[in-house]
């Protein structure tokens, strides 16, 4: 059983999407950013903070995107 696992975890996998990757980093960010206590629970100033957080870094990307996709190659 040993063997087999080993050998799958050898095996390359799908890398991770660009999806994933924005959202561990826009994950990271505003956790960080917002989060200064850590507990079971989030207060609604933490809680509005994250929210905020996420919204800047989608509006950020579409401007990003729209930008490099528009712009004369």
């Amino acid at each position: 059983f040993k063997q087999l696992g080993q050998n799958k975890l050898d095996q390359p996998g799908p890398a991770p999407s660009k999806s994933w990757g924005l959202s561990q980093t826009i994950s990271t960010k505003c956790f960080d950013k917002c989060i200064t206590k850590p507990g079971s629970s989030m207060s609604g100033s933490e809680s509005s903070c994250i929210s905020r957080c996420v919204d800047r870094y989608i509006e950020a990307t579409g401007i990003i995107t729209s930008t490099l996709f528009s712009s004369p190659h």
